[in-house]
């Protein structure tokens, strides 16, 4: 067996070479458990011929300096009875950085997940009881500054068989506050390279909805159909929103900026009040204008020497136009429901093929590094 003095790491880093070098030393024993874990050790090792010197770059764009290397390298696997104290939420990330450049499966990650200092990143209930659609839900801006360093571990630790799908759950959480119900762009810090397609998506999913309102109020336009209705709605977008759904959303983006500043649930819950309130304001209309003004037939305002009037008649006709305007009414309704009832199912259909997308590739990274770690020539 090699000596222990012999057994080390150069660490360098990987964006100034003009950085000092440092050497980590290690126990043979530890190497090996390294190299059971790594593929790119148990890959230097095997180009490098030898356990001295192996090299590992730092990147400090990602967050990865010597001080996390030395972590797992010297300070894991954590011994039975050890408590590595309070970790704090960057730190974990940081490791997470260096397990997946290093494609390094975790070591101890329970230990570090339970640890975790989550203070200021807690999330609110899902929805509230009465809440029937998914943009109704609620979470405190605090929570908000964490989710991408929590977005980054979930992936990382959840190469663990045992916390995978507790991951996966916190992945869920995570990947919709930062898309769905936080107002602010996201910039990751992570060398989880798919992670990046997350940045920008905010603005993309505004865009979806966007694009599904126009499309539904195009429909509802026709003559046959709601044109009154969707003038007035369109009316309303514009004064209450100063979004023109006459138009497409490459010219709102141009001359509304401020739709770069809704979080998506925010976008859609004012266009679901505004179309609420265009429901109940046709309804209240319809019932105003539906009633006839009755007066007495032999009563003062009747016209002298006029012909007589068949109030029967009339109170059929007005019966039946009532029936037709509040039938149109309820018609319309319906329409709205659906049209809101398919946001939902659109946003809960993005944020499922998101998520899955992501649990898919990470999966997939595992399966290929245990082929290169279990396969003995390599």
């Amino acid at each position: 067996m090699a000596d222990s003095q012999s057994c080390c790491f150069h660490i360098s880093s990987q964006n100034d070479e003009t950085a000092m070098l440092e050497v980590l030393h290690c126990s043979q024993y530890r190497i090996d458990q390294i190299r059971r874990h790594s593929v790119i050790v148990k890959e230097q090792i095997k180009c490098h011929g030898k356990c001295e010197g192996i090299p590992l770059k730092i990147d400090d764009t990602i967050d990865i300096d010597a001080g996390v290397v030395k972590y797992l390298v010297a300070d894991l696997p954590l011994k039975s009875g050890i408590d590595p104290g309070k970790i704090k939420l960057v730190d974990l990330s940081k490791f997470c950085n260096a397990w997946w450049k290093y494609k390094w499966i975790p070591e101890s990650p329970k230990i570090l997940w339970d640890r975790l200092d989550r203070t200021g990143t807690e999330i609110s209930s899902p929805h509230p009881a009465s809440a029937r659609r998914c943009w109704q839900r609620q979470t405190p801006n605090k929570s908000q500054h964490g989710s991408p360093y929590l977005v980054n571990i979930a992936i990382v630790l959840g190469l663990d068989d045992s916390l995978r799908e507790q991951m996966d759950r916190e992945l869920r959480l995570q990947i919709q506050n930062i898309v769905w119900i936080s107002n602010l762009d996201v910039h990751l810090k992570t060398s989880v390279d798919f992670l990046h397609t997350i940045e920008g998506m905010r603005l993309k999913e505004i865009e979806a909805m966007f694009t599904y309102f126009y499309d539904k109020l195009v429909h509802l336009s026709k003559p046959h159909l709601h044109p009154k209705n969707v003038e007035r709605v369109r009316d309303k977008l514009k004064t209450e929103m100063d979004l023109d759904f006459y138009e497409n959303w490459s010219y709102n983006l141009d001359n509304a900026a401020h739709i770069r500043t809704y979080s998506v649930y925010e976008f859609v819950a004012k266009i679901e009040g505004i179309l609420t309130d265009s429901y109940e304001t046709h309804t209240h209309e319809t019932h105003d204008s539906g009633h006839p003004s009755h007066t007495v037939a032999n009563g003062p305002n009747r016209p002298r020497g006029g012909p007589s009037v068949d109030w029967i008649a009339v109170g059929l006709a007005a019966g039946k136009s009532i029936a037709s305007m509040f039938k149109i009414s309820q018609k319309w309704n319906e329409e709205l429901e659906q049209m809101l009832n398919g946001a939902h199912s659109h946003i809960q259909e993005s944020q499922e093929s998101l998520v899955g997308d992501l649990i898919k590739k990470r999966n997939d990274a595992l399966e290929s590094w245990k082929e290169v770690l279990e396969n003995e020539t390599v």
